[in-house]
Formats: structure tokens, sequence, C-alpha cells
């Protein structure tokens, strides 16, 4: 599991089911603006935080050490504004691969302060550096210019469109190297 991580403005660490967490993931997975380009269904009413929570920390403690899904929250104010992701990637079975993607969310509030950016290089930093990976992917749904343009500020190559992974769904794949 990723236990933390660090970057200037935010810190990350792993989701839990405290009152504090489910109304952040309530906030964030039940707006249109953030499930719309994620491939997951909005949260439709806050009974499916309870399971969504239960899943992604089942996730979290069954992925590799120094990967997982983390709360990102801002050392300012304390908010939680985001997920941060470094976890292995379905194929479109369904099934784990032994890839690593980087992704990131967040709430509408904080889109365009750069903090998906400053998030994704800590994620990548981390890959790089502690878990010592030599490459790890985004997929990004091309009609997702903001997610795209992130990818680019993060030096990641575009690779194409793939259908690996996700369910099949067309993405668009960048690879960041060591």
């Amino acid at each position: 599991m990723l236990a933390a991580l660090d970057t200037d403005r935010m810190y990350g660490r792993p989701w839990s089911r405290s009152a504090e967490d489910v109304q952040a993931v309530w906030d964030l997975y039940s707006d249109d603006r953030v499930t719309r380009y994620t491939g997951m269904a909005r949260l439709a009413s806050p009974d499916a935080v309870g399971p969504w929570l239960d899943a992604v920390i089942g996730r979290n403690d069954a992925y590799p050490d120094g990967t997982g899904s983390l709360a990102m929250r801002l050392r300012a104010t304390d908010t939680i504004v985001g997920t941060g992701m470094l976890k292995p990637i379905p194929f479109a079975d369904g099934t784990l691969s032994d890839t690593i993607e980087v992704g990131w969310h967040l709430a509408p509030a904080w889109w365009g302060h750069g903090l998906a950016t400053e998030m994704g290089r800590a994620l990548l930093r981390h890959a790089f550096d502690v878990l010592g990976l030599d490459s790890v992917i985004a997929v990004v749904r091309a009609e997702n210019a903001p997610s795209l343009a992130v990818t680019e500020r993060l030096g990641m190559v575009r690779e194409g469109v793939v259908t690996t992974w996700y369910g099949g769904i067309p993405l668009v794949q960048h690879r960041a190297v060591r």
C-alpha cells in the first residue's frame, strides 16, 4: 500500500472510513464533472460511499507495496481536494496487470491551480525513486483536455489510443520513463 505522499502544497494518505473521508468522497464522486472522464459511475446517493470506500481500501490492501490510492489534502487548510493514484492498471477484462498507472481526480473547485500536475510529479518521483520502476503510464479519455495537458506538463510521451485497459474503452496512453 502507498502510505503517504508529500508535495509542496499537499499531502496524501490512504482513504479511510472516517466521517470526513465519507463526506469528501461524496462531494467528489457525486459530481458529474469529476466522474464523466473516470470511467466510474457517479455516486447516486450517500449510501454508495461506504461500498466505494470499502472497495478502494480493499484494493489498496491488495496492491503491491508502495502503490495505491490516496486522499490528497491541502496543507494550508487540511481540506481533501481529490485523489492521487499510483496503482496497477486493470486489463480490459478487469484483471490487474503488472503495469503501473499514475492518475488524479480533483474536485472542480481546485481545477486550474496546478494541483494535478504537482500530485502527478510527486507520484512519478515515488514510482521512480522509491519503487525503482522504469516506466509508468497514464491513460486519459481523448475528450479530457485538462488531464491530457497534465500528462504533457509531466513530460509524459503520448503513445496513442489503446483499448487494452478499463473494459476496452479507447484511451490515450502516455508513458513516463525514468
